[in-house]
């Protein structure tokens, strides 16, 4: 927090810069993120980023200036509920696949493209939000084969993409540029997540495919419809990302601590919760999945019920129905989960909420 509250304050001046001073900066500020994103295995220059006063709003973009009306987008079965009321408001149509453990499952996948084609693809491989898994390398090369062979495009959302607890994932972006893949695959980062919830700054990674013309104009766009992230916050950003303390002591020291309170919970688990409920396993982010019971149609109630006792004792949680589309087909057989955060409890409520959780599935 020290060293946040002092980079702000330090870049209070860039309020008084001229117009070419404040696009110089802007640039400088587009050369850091494009360094950081290296790091996370994003290969590109500055040239193909996009800079936005969040994720959303880069998300929003894409919507507006992107997408067509016409599209069909797949999503997971378990997504971001902000994302696909963006995108049924602007009149798109959105189809959702299930997944398995090892991310969209292909089989659900080529079934649905028989019966309705998609033009996108939106996909949350690391760290998946709200479930935790991350993708198999095995299960992403498909993805961009599947997604070659049938010309669809592919967002990858990567918002927790900084958080890994071991190693950092291969990024769909990165595989499809190595191998020199006609895919377009556009990629969404959220700094809010490694910097702070508050600091609201988004990027989005143009597709290596796309030509410079291109690239220009939906910058130009950017910055005519003030989607763009205030000089202040940005300049602050670029200094604390440009620091080598936070990529060598502060995200470090961030991952281990989530980490820990993973293993602490894999550690509860077998004490705390019944033997048909079962944590899925994760390898970076904020938040993990927890699932229980058999699969059924009543999974929105089951999970209706857990979600009111334990509001009752104190303990916030999102139902799987949360992250659904609203008007999937009636009775969708699966089983009743709950989004368990990792943050911001210590470890000794983590076991505790955990205990309590396995208690209410027993009642």
């Amino acid at each position: 927090m020290r060293r946040l509250r002092a980079a702000f304050y330090e870049s209070v001046g860039v309020l008084l810069d001229r117009p070419d001073e404040k696009k110089a900066r802007r640039s400088q500020a587009a050369e850091v993120f494009a360094g950081h994103l290296a790091r996370r295995g994003i290969p590109h220059g500055p040239e193909r980023l996009l800079l936005f006063n969040r994720s959303v709003s880069g998300f929003s973009f894409l919507v507006q200036q992107v997408m067509k009306r016409t599209d069909v987008v797949y999503v997971e079965a378990y997504s971001y509920p902000v994302f696909m009321a963006m995108l049924r408001h602007s009149g798109i149509e959105v189809r959702a696949i299930r997944l398995d453990d090892e991310g969209i499952c292909p089989d659900a996948l080529e079934a649905a493209q028989r019966e309705q084609p998609a033009d996108w693809l939106m996909v949350n491989p690391h760290h998946h939000f709200p479930t935790g898994l991350s993708y198999s390398p095995r299960r992403k090369r498909y993805l961009l084969e599947w997604a070659e062979r049938h010309g669809v495009r592919l967002l990858e959302n990567d918002h927790h993409g900084d958080l890994w607890f071991r190693r950092p994932g291969r990024t769909l972006y990165r595989m499809a540029a190595e191998a020199g893949s006609p895919v377009p695959v556009y990629y969404l980062h959220s700094f809010s997540k490694t910097l702070a919830p508050d600091v609201q700054l988004g990027v989005l990674a143009l597709p290596w495919t796309m030509g410079g013309e291109e690239r220009e104009r939906l910058r130009q766009l950017v910055t005519l419809m003030g989607a763009e992230p205030p000089l202040v916050v940005l300049e602050a950003a670029a200094r604390l990302l440009a620091d080598p303390w936070f990529a060598e002591v502060y995200l470090p020291e961030r991952r281990a601590l989530f980490s820990s309170r993973w293993q602490c919970l894999l550690q509860e688990q077998r004490q705390a919760l019944p033997k048909h409920a079962r944590i899925l396993p994760i390898s970076g982010g904020l938040n993990t999945w927890i699932e229980w019971g058999t699969a059924s149609p009543l999974a929105a109630s089951q999970e209706a019920r857990i979600v009111s006792l334990l509001r009752e004792e104190g303990l916030e949680l999102m139902p799987g129905q949360a992250f659904r589309l609203p008007d999937e087909p009636v009775g969708i057989v699966r089983r009743p989960a709950v989004r368990f955060p990792l943050s911001p409890l210590d470890e000794r409520e983590l076991k505790h909420w955990l205990h309590r959780l396995g208690a209410a599935m027993l009642r």
